[in-house]
């Protein structure tokens, strides 16, 4: 996955209304009794809609559907083999890139750019879609078209990009300076929405909605704001002044260290560590921050250092004397973004790489370029993407490599000068039995974060003007934040200007296992099969519970004003970046996915996984190094 969420990763909150409503008070909120999903009856429609031939436009669940993911499954999990054929289906390829995300499709535009146009590419992919998690859905809602993201959100902080990343989004005409103009920054200050907080009764004893949510988005100038919303908390007095403790205090709980001792401490141990035993919060109290940083992560501030909390400016340090951290990613303003994310990125390469799959030529027209895929696969085409394609093997030969793919049950076999592994790292060792063991370790320590990425199509935000929220975060909560989506408007493609318009929610799902004392890599492999276990049917019901509990004081129904929901399941989510709780400090060119990338004959590895970095950038960097490996 390219590109985490910024919704639950640190950006502050915007001023505004602090009242639920004129009929509903903060208190009368906490202690009332709620619309809850009993209001589901058995017989409720589903909201997934038909399938459709044009893929962004199907709902239901999307990301790994079924489909995609039972070839490669039946390889790796239960040692099925497929006999390659004797006959190639094809002539014979430069090269052959396993996997159409970001990271393959920029490998073909690179190769394409060094060997010119006749360049003979098969691009070959297991979903109907390409992009991988660069996914793009699309509504049509109340006669108007809805566009969102299913995976891969923004370009983030494009002025930290490597030479070779800037000049791709130039050459695919992306200027990013155009987005301070396309992304309305203002659009929910003048409609005074905040961030709200939202707390269930299982956890916390009693359900509790507050528009102003000063805990995810702490601003030092709220003090006296934040001192009021903490009595209307469910808490005890105990829990109240811990709170406060956290939020206020400029103590400096790890005296009498050093600088440098403390900066230990925090790489050493977790957050929630920190402040069980440094602050001796209570389990309420954590559970509002614990949760915190899982968009970027998808995990607990129990598997993430306290110095990671402190490097994302959480609450509890203001007291320790420490430096100021460095920022990884530059900063820039979270709003370099596309209606449907990085997709449109994916949507202007496959364009780049076969003109006649779209009209158009700028960043502008791709946003509602309709889109021929019945020109990705053609005879003539020196370029040709494959989907609904898994390969099983690749390997070489005396002169170049053999991959050999699955397609509607049938196998078939293509030869090549040369062969890229643009997917997963965990599945190169099944697909290259060739390779030597200790590389085939290296790849399997690659283990990607598992998500859901749900889109709820609304035929309106009624519900959430009256609450004055844009966003809420749900600690303990199925989905620990649901927000409206980015208000982007370019290319003839107009976010919704009034709440009574239809609008997307996002609501991502990360399957943590919180307080057990579990490992990065040992939630990730347990969040991926819980994950693969959770049916539509059950994300479903669960969106369907959540925005009943949150908004059915302010008038929202879910059989109303639902339209649709997808859910972009992935299994394989975020590529691994390290962990610095569990990871240790690896010489250069010793981390684990530096020897995991290493070319093996004329079969070469480029994808995110292998720089380690799961953002659009490390992608792009991937693809630039992969082909200069080619042709060196």
């Amino acid at each position: 996955m390219t590109d985490k969420p910024a919704s639950a990763s640190g950006a502050k909150a915007v001023n505004g209304a602090s009242t639920l409503g004129p009929e509903v008070t903060r208190r009368d909120f906490c202690q009332g009794a709620l619309m809850g999903a009993a209001a589901w009856s058995v017989g409720a429609p589903s909201f997934a809609a038909e399938a459709a031939d044009y893929p962004p436009l199907k709902t239901g669940m999307r990301g790994a559907h079924i489909g995609s993911f039972e070839v490669a499954h039946g390889l790796a999990r239960e040692g099925k083999v497929w006999l390659s054929p004797n006959n190639y289906v094809d002539p014979e390829y430069d090269v052959v890139i396993v996997g159409a995300g970001i990271s393959g499709l920029a490998t073909a535009y690179f190769y394409q750019q060094a060997m010119g146009p006749a360049a003979k590419i098969l691009l070959l992919d297991n979903h109907d879609d390409f992009g991988g998690h660069a996914k793009r859905n699309e509504f049509t809602v109340e006669g108007k078209t809805l566009i969102g993201y299913g995976g891969s959100q923004s370009i983030d902080s494009p002025g930290s990009y490597s030479k070779s990343a800037k000049q791709l989004l130039l050459d695919l005409g992306v200027e990013t300076e155009r987005f301070y103009t396309l992304f309305d920054r203002d659009y929910f200050r003048q409609r005074k929405l905040t961030k709200g907080l939202f707390l269930t009764e299982n956890f916390f004893g009693k359900r509790c909605f507050l528009a102003q949510d000063f805990v995810y988005n702490w601003e030092a100038d709220q003090a006296k704001a934040t001192e009021a919303a903490i009595d209307e908390l469910p808490f005890s007095d105990q829990e109240r002044a811990s709170l406060s403790q956290l939020l206020f205090s400029s103590a400096d709980f790890l005296a009498p260290m050093t600088v440098d001792e403390k900066l230990s401490y925090l790489l050493k141990n977790s957050y929630s560590t920190y402040l069980t035993d440094k602050l001796h919060i209570p389990a309420k109290v954590l559970a509002l921050v614990e949760e915190r940083l899982d968009g970027w992560w998808g995990l607990g501030t129990d598997a993430l250092s306290a110095m990671e909390a402190y490097r994302n400016d959480l609450p509890g340090f203001s007291g320790l004397g420490l430096p100021a951290p460095e920022l990884e990613h530059g900063d820039e303003p979270y709003i370099f973004h596309f209606p449907d994310g990085n997709a449109s990125l994916a949507r202007l390469l496959v364009r780049k790489l076969i003109p006649s799959v779209a009209a158009g030529d700028s960043m502008d027209d791709i946003v509602k370029a309709a889109f021929d895929y019945a020109q990705l696969d053609v005879k003539s085409h020196a370029v040709k993407l494959r989907l609904n394609s898994t390969v099983v093997r690749a390997e070489n030969n005396q002169s170049g490599v053999d991959v050999t793919y699955v397609q509607a049950g049938a196998a078939y076999k293509v030869k090549a000068k040369a062969a890229v592994m643009a997917c997963y790292n965990a599945m190169i060792p099944h697909l290259c039995p060739q390779l030597p063991p200790v590389q085939k370790q290296a790849l399997a320590e690659q283990v990607k974060v598992p998500m859901a990425y749900v889109n709820v199509a609304l035929k309106n935000w009624r519900a959430l003007a009256k609450a004055g929220v844009r966003e809420v975060n749900c600690p303990r909560s199925f989905f620990t934040w649901v927000t409206m989506d980015f208000p982007v408007s370019m290319g003839g493609y107009a976010y919704a200007q009034s709440e009574h318009e239809p609008v997307l929610l996002h609501m991502p799902f990360y399957p943590k296992s919180l307080g057990q004392g579990l490992a990065a890599k040992q939630q990730y492999r347990l969040g991926r099969y819980r994950l693969l276990a959770l049916s539509f049917a059950d994300f479903e019901r669960e969106v369907v519970a959540q925005l009943t509990a949150m908004f059915a004081p302010f008038g929202f129904d879910a059989k109303r004003d639902i339209s649709a929901i997808t859910v972009n399941r992935w299994p394989h989510g975020y590529a691994y970046e390290y962990v610095d709780l569990f990871d240790p400090a690896y010489g250069p060119g010793e981390a684990p996915h530096e020897r995991a990338r290493r070319p093996f004959g004329r079969i070469h590895i480029g994808n995110s996984d292998s720089q380690a970095f799961a953002y659009v950038d490390g992608a792009i960097d991937a693809a630039r190094r992969v082909v200069d490996e080619i042709l060196a």
